[in-house]
């Protein structure tokens, strides 16, 4: 009994190995098979390239415009540099769905900041206009 639970754990060990060994080499395949997904299909040298760096530009526009409406010039000229970008790219007939969107989506809450801070304005315009008129009471 003792003999076949011997045999038994070391026929598992073996196939418990090539098993393990399997699953690193596919592991492996798949990792060369997805560094190379999507290579030998662009048409142009910057065809995906141009595009993600234009889309990381975009995203960080948006990420500066969610930190704070102070952000808003900063964000102007990324969107100004990027909508001269898409124009060029355009003309190439480059530009994916996902640039458009995020182009969209920019333009959307960059002019929401600028309502915002028009409205920030003007509150404390108005605000610093009633403080004057009190002081000007009090003395």
């Amino acid at each position: 009994m003792k003999e076949i639970a011997r045999l038994m754990s070391e026929d598992v060990q073996f196939w418990g190995l090539i098993i393990l060994f399997v699953a690193i080499n596919l592991m492996g395949f798949y990792y060369i098979y997805r560094s190379r997904a999507g290579k030998g299909k662009q048409t142009t040298p910057s065809a995906n390239g141009g595009n993600q760096e234009l889309i990381e530009k975009l995203q960080r526009a948006l990420r500066l415009l969610r930190e704070s409406d102070k952000n808003l010039p900063e964000a102007e000229k990324i969107y100004s540099s990027a909508e001269k970008e898409i124009s060029v790219l355009i003309k190439k007939a480059n530009v994916g769905k996902q640039v458009k969107k995020l182009m969209i989506e920019l333009e959307r809450k960059i002019e929401s900041a600028q309502a915002r801070v028009e409205v920030t304005e003007s509150r404390s315009k108005i605000t610093e206009k009633f403080l004057m008129e009190h002081q000007d009471r009090d003395s």
